[in-house]
């Protein structure tokens, strides 16, 4: 096994775990924006009643 083909698997589970985390990352810091935008309106609420 030369080098290069030893090192080339885990450079391409490392860049399908990016693509991953691409995908994954936005979709998980919008849930995270929602929740606080659903808190930030609940404890506006919370405040005004």
């Amino acid at each position: 096994m030369s080098p290069l083909a030893k090192g080339s698997v885990p450079y391409r589970q490392n860049a399908c775990a990016r693509a991953g985390l691409k995908i994954i990352l936005p979709f998980f810091l919008g849930m995270i924006v929602n929740m606080q935008n659903d808190f930030h309106e609940a404890s506006l609420r919370a405040i005004e009643s």
